[in-house]
């Protein structure tokens, strides 16, 4: 069966690492022919960035006799910037390292929101955990916020109306539900469970206000979810969710239900002034944490709706690499092989790859 080693290379073309993965794919095709080498882009990207570098590494792949094709990231098919001449299928990454290994969801136990920040200094996030903190809503909230000292400045800008006293306040609310810290790398912040989470969290709570990234930028590319709506979802949870506008619509299109039937603001989704979108967005989880506590049965079909549309698309996902790698003589777990880059199921070639890259 065809031997397939994976590399991401989104972002990681320079010079020394472009002739390095040349050199490590020279000494593989010395031991077998029957390799496909497979690049992954799991995150956003401009898939023409290194249109002329790919090509060539195809040819040059090609050229030893091996095999060569390309997986991006799902919504980077909405770009409409291809690759001719290039074998490419687009895989939802998120979605299949959301649910691969996740925990089994927890009955429910709690009535709070389920807010999770991550990295505070997106202009959306650390503005609208303040919302709750000044108009004294805190007690409908399970929250995390960690601001480190290399970035505290830059937060509080996006706050500016704080007065000392309540920033120090605000300041007193850090803190994870699930204990978890994130790391700290210079002046930036990384948590990025995909499926490495207390399933607690969410049985602790009853609904989720979704943090989504590029809050301020909407265009085809921003417009769709991470692991953090797919984990609500995973979950068993309604939300309302702070992305780009048009998120909402883009999940329709999908099959989601996005449960702006039952909110006071239900177009907030396609409101483009930021700071009014993100007031929307206060009123409604408010608005859908009550519907949710008094009649949680009104959300119930919609929220199982889409726990068995996660499901289906996973499969999907799977099912789309899995006749892609048999095209080209693989006929193993498609997981796996999808896993291989990010080191969640690694072997000796990968982590070659890895090392080199």
């Amino acid at each position: 069966m065809t031997q397939v080693v994976t590399f991401d290379f989104g972002g990681k073309f320079s010079p020394v690492s472009y002739e390095n993965l040349l050199t490590s794919i020279a000494v593989l095709a010395k031991k077998s022919k029957d390799v496909l080498v497979l690049g992954c882009r799991e995150e956003d990207c401009n898939p023409l960035e290194h249109y002329a570098q790919t090509l060539a590494l195809q040819e040059h792949i090609h050229n030893l006799g091996m095999k060569f094709c390309v997986f991006f990231n799902f919504y980077t098919q909405y770009t409409q910037e291809h690759l001719p001449g290039i074998d490419v299928d687009y895989i939802d990454f998120m979605l299949l390292k959301t649910i691969h290994n996740a925990p089994a969801p927890v009955a429910k136990q709690g009535s709070r929101i389920l807010f999770l920040i991550g990295k505070p200094d997106r202009p959306h996030r650390a503005p609208l955990l303040y919302k709750f903190y000044e108009r004294e809503q805190l007690d409908k909230l399970s929250w995390s916020l960690f601001i480190p000292v290399q970035i505290e400045n830059q937060v509080r800008k996006l706050i500016p109306h704080a007065a000392d006293q309540q920033w120090q306040e605000f300041m007193q609310l850090q803190g994870s539900p699930d204990g978890v810290t994130p790391i700290v790398s210079g002046s930036s912040i990384h948590v990025c469970n995909y499926c490495d989470y207390d399933a607690k969290i969410f049985a602790d709570t009853s609904v989720s206000l979704v943090s989504e990234s590029m809050f301020e930028q909407s265009n085809a590319l921003t417009a769709r979810a991470t692991e953090k709506t797919y984990k609500a979802i995973n979950n068993r949870h309604p939300f309302v969710i702070a992305g780009p506008a048009g998120t909402l619509e883009r999940l329709q299109s999908l099959g989601y239900k996005t449960f702006e039937k039952h909110l006071p603001n239900p177009g907030y989704d396609q409101e483009v002034n930021n700071d009014i979108r993100l007031e929307l967005i206060y009123e409604n989880i408010l608005a859908l944490h009550k519907l949710a506590t008094e009649h949680p049965e009104s959300l119930a079909n919609d929220i199982e709706h889409n726990y068995t549309v996660n499901k289906q698309r996973y499969q999907q996902q799977l099912d789309r690499a899995a006749a892609m790698l048999a095209k080209y003589g693989y006929n193993g777990s498609a997981i796996d092989v999808l896993m291989l880059h990010d080191q969640v199921a690694p072997n000796t070639l990968t982590e070659k790859f890895m090392e080199l890259v």
